[in-house]
């Protein structure tokens, strides 16, 4: 009897201690999170650069994708034929990760950085259901193209965001991997096998 209370009063113990120091956490002060996948590939840069050009043709490449285009001020879609990947450009994007319709959301990013065949950064600046911006007031994605010393491109995505909410304060210190993942929209290893030949130019052939 006495080794079932010693038991039983570990457990509170361990519980309760488990329980304020999530609090700690999830009451302490916002921080900066950060996150980088490297992908190796064989296509060229030239190749992936044309990929992301493509902008109509992001969500092949984007989880939950379904839709994306270059808008203007007012959240019109330029046409086609005028839409551009450069700095400061505003891309909106629809996202649907159950294929219903009441589960769709739009996210609008600006385009903060692009440099041809090296690297591009978007920020997200709306989110139609506040799934990330309740959770972060700074959310930004990287793509780059480095050189990769086996050969080929090696496809560098990197995720930074400052926390703004307490689920995001405590789960950003607890399984900041595993938080960082799950927001990670940009899919760094399809973009590194893609190939679309009506959009950019077929695979490269192999040496």
């Amino acid at each position: 009897m006495k080794t079932l209370k010693f038991w039983a009063a570990l457990l509170v113990l361990i519980f309760g201690s488990c329980l304020y120091y999530g609090s700690v956490l999830a009451n302490g002060p916002d921080v900066d999170l950060h996150f980088v996948r490297d992908v190796p590939t064989k296509l060229s840069p030239e190749y992936l650069d044309k990929v992301l050009q493509e902008i109509p043709k992001w969500p092949n490449w984007f989880y939950f994708g379904e839709k994306a285009n270059q808008v203007d001020f007012r959240g019109m879609p330029y046409p086609l034929n005028d839409q551009k990947l450069v700095q400061g450009a505003m891309i909106q994007m629809l996202f649907n990760p159950h294929r219903r319709v009441s589960d769709r959301f739009t996210l609008n990013y600006r385009v903060l950085e692009y440099i041809p065949h090296q690297k591009m950064t978007i920020r997200v600046e709306f989110d139609s259901k506040e799934h990330l911006t309740k959770l972060f007031d700074r959310l930004e994605w990287t793509i780059e193209f480095l050189p990769n010393p086996r050969g080929g491109t090696m496809v560098r995505g990197t995720e930074l965001a400052h926390t703004a909410n307490w689920r995001a304060r405590l789960f950003g210190k607890l399984v900041p991997s595993i938080l960082m993942n799950q927001i990670f929209y940009p899919n760094t290893m399809v973009l590194a096998e893609i190939n679309n030949p009506d959009t950019v130019h077929p695979y490269p052939a192999e040496n």
